[in-house]
């Protein structure tokens, strides 16, 4: 995890946290550190009027939110949670039974991954040793009072964004849907929403540089040749320079935090993705590429409109929402589905689909490479439907604020945040445009030429 980002979680301590739906948890009164990486992990949060109660929540998706910091789990799951007595450390064994009851899976120490990484059988005299990879006090308490204050977090600036335009080739539905009204909070934002993008900017700067993550282990076979799971080897494009490089693996960074609690953080977007997926007229036997699949929350809606004569092509760059799709699709049974850990921008795509799907994924959308190569995968007339989140016109400043705050963890950059998809508009014709919830969601679609 990069300095940065264990600054700002440090500096959490004393901070109220809320639930996702703004019910406050309690206070955190002190901040976990892991033994082996000195990486914060764990919040120890004060509950009750006199905090006679305490409960340890892990720090994975846990955002900064306007002052507080808001956490993936009701209040009543922290308020349920296994009581441990506060201490200076904490148990390897105390930790577990904590993950069990938040319903994750306790992060592999970065021994265990490179020893996961040799891929070697293992010597009887490493024996001893590997056992004991995960020390038994896994982690130990911050203390501020010994450390050196942690430097302050350079928010980075960010421009204001015009009134969405209008596209010549572009059109745009008439109707805009409703959106529950933003907290009370959000609705004192100033009227422009530069302000308060800078706002949830620098709440958010941690994000901004989050910690890179290993590619899921999988057996690297030559080059082209498919795994059993139907994905390809992806080596690193030598296009790719080392800024783009280090931007990739701040998303991967990000989406290691969220994906423990991907689905329900992002639930309210459904609606827009069964639309999107909707505008895609699929019909059986219809070959499917979903780009930036996620946790595979698009799967059920697809599989429904093309069966099992069909076939999905699903990418991401996260191997921890990746491993969720496919537990997903393990689940479900579906024998259809070929999944690959890759980013767009890598990806070598060896089919023409009849239909592409990207869901919330404006880092795709505003990479131009990414988007030539998601479009080489797809055959000449091909659908393209695009789901995502926009900034609302001008007059709903508190809408803004808002969405700011909310996409803050997920995006690396705003940059083209008013129209996400004019990367996308120079390959389709017929583009249309439909916004929801005030402006703030937006599903696009359009075809591909079929001469192209």
């Amino acid at each position: 995890m990069p300095m940065s980002v264990a600054r700002e979680m440090l500096q959490w301590q004393g901070r109220k946290m809320v639930d996702p739906e703004g019910e406050s948890i309690g206070r955190i009164e002190a901040i976990y550190l892991d033994y082996e990486t000195d990486e914060p992990e764990w919040a120890l949060v004060t509950q009750g009027r006199f905090g006679a109660r305490s409960s340890f929540v892990p720090l994975a998706g846990v955002v900064p939110d306007a002052g507080s910091v808001r956490a993936p789990f009701k209040r009543k799951a922290v308020k349920e949670a296994p009581s441990i007595e506060a201490d200076a450390e904490l148990s390897q064994e105390a930790e577990s039974a904590l993950y069990r009851h938040y319903g994750m899976a306790p992060p592999a120490s970065p021994a265990a991954q490179e020893d996961a990484g040799e891929r070697e059988a293992p010597r009887a005299e490493d024996a001893e040793s590997k056992s004991s990879v995960r020390p038994a006090l896994r982690l130990r308490r911050f203390d501020p009072e010994r450390s050196a204050p942690p430097a302050a977090v350079a928010a980075p600036k960010v421009e204001a964004t015009p009134e969405p335009a209008v596209g010549a080739t572009v059109e745009h539905a008439s109707a805009v849907e409703a959106s529950p009204e933003p907290e009370a909070a959000v609705a004192e934002a100033t009227p422009e929403p530069t302000p308060a993008v800078e706002a949830a900017v620098e709440t958010g700067a941690a994000e901004s540089s989050l910690p890179e993550v290993a590619p899921a282990e999988q057996e690297q076979t030559a080059e082209g040749e498919p795994f059993a799971d139907g994905g390809e080897w992806f080596e690193e494009d030598e296009s790719l320079d080392e800024e783009h490089l280090e931007h990739l693996a701040v998303t991967r960074g990000r989406y290691r935090l969220h994906a423990p609690s991907y689905d329900y953080q992002t639930a309210s977007h459904q609606p827009v993705r069964e639309r999107a997926v909707e505008a895609l007229g699929l019909e059986p036997g219809d070959v499917v590429l979903d780009v930036g699949c996620g946790t595979g929350l698009t799967f059920e809606l697809i599989e429904e409109a093309i069966g099992p004569e069909g076939r999905i092509v699903a990418i991401d760059l996260s191997p921890e929402m990746l491993a969720l799709a496919r537990e997903r699709t393990e689940r479900h049974g579906w024998q259809n589905i070929e999944l690959t850990e890759s980013s767009a921008e890598e990806a070598k795509l060896d089919l023409e689909a009849d239909a592409v799907l990207i869901s919330f994924a404006h880092d795709v959308l505003r990479s131009p490479l990414a988007v030539d190569r998601v479009v080489s995968g797809a055959r000449p007339g091909a659908r393209f439907a695009v789901a995502g989140a926009k900034w609302a016109p001008w007059w709903a400043p508190a809408v803004n604020s808002y969405v700011a705050m909310t996409v803050a963890s997920y995006v690396t950059s705003l940059e083209g945040f008013d129209r996400p998809w004019t990367q996308l508009e120079r390959h389709l014709l017929g583009m249309r445009i439909d916004e929801l919830s005030f402006g703030s969601t937006f599903v696009a679609t359009g075809t591909l030429p079929a001469d192209s």
